[in-house]
């Protein structure tokens, strides 16, 4: 056990590595990302409580079809280092250090294939550097602004019920075609309870509450000509609780400059706002609706069909060799800091 700027972290046993079915790829470790020094980490993007073994299958046919891949394993996953206290676990650490990995190996023309927590951290990381990335190939995920199904909270209980997570059971109940070897594998990276703080914290990560203590007053233009009425009637809808709704009639996009200092009576919500009397008006409650659709097979037919639409017509480039793979696909999966390391660039 070790103490990298103060945080204490462990290390899953090489050994634990060896012989896992399907999965020969060859390692390789980035240790020098500014602000996670001295941390091992693995360079497609996992969700919980997987790892980069669970690319095992696409890997070879983005391989095949001349493509580079990248699949890294989370701090907490893998191969990776995995840190002890709970509190060093945060959306931000495993987003910066996903952003971080993208800059250090300075990957272009990126495709970004997520799952699970590959989504809920992948599909910000093209915000940090949209130039970086060119398309996205998305499966079982969801986006972080609160909306999860019932079915999730069962899986969040659960992680809380049980710091021994046994996380090869989960993989076998949800996929029951793999072999024992197979399912062996995903335990390979977590020997005891203590490897398994990142998957079993996980699911407290996930913004669930978008609760508003107060109340939500909107002011809208309704002579806007950039905005529009419809996208804030449609933004009204997402703020949770009670909410009150003006159409200032006049006013265009900077509505602050059709307020009338002089006349209180005409300031937008004087009712509500300047006299604290919101309880007048009823209340209206945001729709839930989940993200998670049904869950799809990855088949090789698939893949293919995939790869042809990634566009074949990119130009062929030369890429140093890092790893045993001659070429991979550009596949910043959120949820790896493990790879069997080829981008695409």
């Amino acid at each position: 056990m070790d103490f990298v700027n103060g945080v204490q972290i462990i290390r899953t046993p090489d050994d634990r590595f060896i012989n896992l079915p399907g999965y020969d790829f060859k390692p390789h470790y980035v240790e020098n990302l500014k602000g996670y020094e001295g941390i091992r980490v693995y360079l497609c993007i996992h969700g919980d409580p997987t790892w980069s073994y669970l690319y095992r299958k696409m890997i070879p046919v983005f391989v095949k079809a001349g493509k580079r891949v990248i699949a890294p394993d989370l701090i907490g996953f893998g191969r990776s280092d995995k840190f002890v206290q709970e509190k060093d676990y945060t959306f931000h650490m495993h987003r910066e250090m996903l952003l971080s990995l993208i800059r250090y190996l300075d990957i272009k023309n990126i495709t970004l294939v997520c799952q699970d927590w590959g989504g809920l951290l992948g599909l910000t990381l093209p915000v940090g550097e949209p130039s970086r990335f060119k398309q996205l190939l998305v499966m079982n995920t969801g986006f972080g602004v609160g909306h999860v199904p019932d079915t999730w909270y069962a899986w969040r209980n659960f992680c809380r019920r049980n710091p021994d997570l046994p996380i090869g059971k989960v993989i076998q109940k949800a996929c029951p075609h793999l072999t024992h070897q197979e399912i062996q594998a995903y335990d390979a990276p977590h020997p005891t309870a203590l490897y398994k703080v990142g998957p079993r914290i996980f699911p407290e990560l996930v913004p669930t509450d978008t609760t508003f203590p107060g109340v939500v007053y909107m002011a809208i233009g309704m002579k806007d000509p950039v905005i529009g009425v419809a996208p804030m009637h449609s933004m009204s809808k997402i703020f949770p609780g009670k909410i009150f709704v003006e159409e200032v009639e006049e006013a265009g996009h900077f509505v602050q400059e059709w307020v009338k200092p002089k006349k209180a009576k005409d300031f937008p919500f004087n009712k509500y706002i300047l006299h604290n009397n919101e309880n007048n008006q009823g209340e209206r409650q945001m729709l839930h609706n989940s993200t998670y659709g049904p869950s799809s097979t990855w088949g090789e037919g698939q893949a293919k069909r995939f790869i042809s639409r990634l566009g074949r017509a990119t130009e062929a480039r030369t890429h140093e060799r890092r790893s045993n793979l001659s070429k991979t696909v550009d596949i910043c999966r959120p949820s790896s800091m493990r790879h069997s390391r080829e981008a695409a660039e």
